[in-house]
């Protein structure tokens, strides 16, 4: 099940096409958080509001800190940056949204492209 759907397609586009081996490591490690994300979502488990922070914190990771900073006037960095003081987190919906519009303006992607059809378990670290 992906609730998330966005910014999988975001992070596996950063995971694919990314030169720097550092980058898709850490597009990689965002995949799994959102893999476990996805997985306690579909079973309402506790560890959900934990497991979305986790999400977040590996986003911040890999865009990174510097280039936050840097852009912090954008409107999309600047609502992604206040989750970090935020006592709830939003929707997964919204979430998804914010998470998968940082990935896009930090790193680029075509608006129009699709998610990625070839997700399977040997060519998605998630």
């Amino acid at each position: 099940m992906m609730t998330m759907p966005n910014t999988r397609s975001a992070a596996t586009h950063v995971w694919h096409y990314d030169p720097d081996p550092v980058t898709s490591q850490r597009a990689g490690a965002l995949l799994q958080t959102l893999t476990s994300c996805e997985n306690a979502l579909a079973t309402d488990a506790p560890t959900v509001p934990d497991l979305l922070r986790d999400l977040v914190i590996a986003t911040a990771t890999l865009t990174g800190w510097p280039w936050l900073h840097a852009n912090a006037d954008d409107p999309g960095v600047a609502t992604f940056t206040a989750l970090h003081g935020a006592e709830f987190l939003p929707s997964t919906t919204a979430l998804d949204q914010i998470l998968s519009g940082l990935l896009r303006t930090r790193f680029g992607r075509p608006a129009d492209s699709r998610p990625a059809s070839d997700s399977s378990a040997s060519q998605n670290p998630a």
